[in-house]
């Protein structure tokens, strides 16, 4: 219910602050702080209204961000990419393998994953890919970042384990170029679980928006150089999310975020939303 009354006021509402105010007390049921923000969400709002960092402009986009990342080190690894295009009319089929991920490039979480080409309707994916294309991701949130991004489809690798599975997500937050939280996020496309670490692969007593998994996920064989790759990324920034992937011990990027979950995300116990604050500082209105 709550995203098809935010649907409806993305609308009619064109100031962008008032719709987060809107937004920030349907979720929390607070007034939103942009005068002195102090937890980490209002400051992550509070970022995407004065945001004047370039280069955050430029990594919104999916297919940019890879070659900031390669600028910085060209030995980080990432997905192969089959194919861009800027229409549905330049989509091959033939030339893409049985396993794939689709990824418009100009937004988040507009992505589908392709298990087998030959079971696809293809159509139907031709449908899709032409509704992303059409959309400008800007007025679903109000991060402007993404505002006057080119529209773009990637067709990318999948990445599986030897099980046959997406990997997990490693989301590293970085706070003026050091990792101070890590976010490993489980079973994205089925049972979503989190577990939030610290940067020292300590497991933190705190939910995230989704449920905090019971698992014991070890510490990665390759966890310093985790750190090394993230911190090298995100060194240009006052924050940013740095989001790998593991696979056979070695790590490919994902992509970087300038503001998880808009800032939106509950953190349960509310607490963590003050102690991640505290770690990012911004010049107030």
């Amino acid at each position: 219910m709550l995203e098809i009354i935010i649907y409806y006021l993305s609308q009619i509402i064109y100031s962008d602050k008032l719709f987060d105010k809107i937004r920030y007390f349907l979720k929390f049921y607070k007034i939103l702080n942009l005068k002195d923000p102090i937890t980490f969400n209002e400051k992550i709002i509070w970022k995407k209204h004065n945001e004047i960092n370039p280069l955050s402009f430029e990594v919104s986009d999916k297919h940019l961000a890879r070659n900031y990342v390669l600028s910085i080190d060209n030995s980080v690894l990432m997905p192969n990419i089959y194919a861009i295009v800027y229409s549905i009319d330049e989509i091959d089929f033939d030339i893409l393998p049985e396993k794939f991920v689709v990824k418009a490039t100009h937004g988040s979480g507009w992505n589908k994953i392709i298990i087998d080409k030959e079971k696809i309707n293809k159509y139907q994916i031709l449908k899709l890919c032409k509704k992303w294309l059409s959309m400008n991701y800007y007025y679903k949130g109000r991060e402007k970042v993404y505002k006057n991004l080119i529209p773009k489809i990637i067709f990318e690798e999948l990445l599986l384990d030897e099980d046959g599975k997406i990997p997990n997500d490693l989301k590293c937050f970085c706070f003026n170029g050091k990792v101070k939280f890590i976010q490993v996020d489980l079973d994205r496309f089925s049972n979503h679980e989190r577990i939030i670490f610290d940067e020292k692969w300590n497991k933190l007593p705190v939910q995230l928006q989704y449920p905090m998994s019971v698992k014991n996920i070890p510490k990665p064989d390759c966890f310093d150089s985790i750190i090394v790759i993230a911190e090298k990324l995100s060194k240009n920034f006052d924050f940013i999310r740095v989001d790998l992937y593991i696979l056979n011990n070695k790590i490919y990027f994902g992509e970087l975020t300038n503001y998880p979950g808009c800032g939106l995300e509950k953190f349960k116990p509310s607490s963590y939303d003050r102690i991640f604050g505290d770690m990012l500082s911004v010049k107030y209105d």
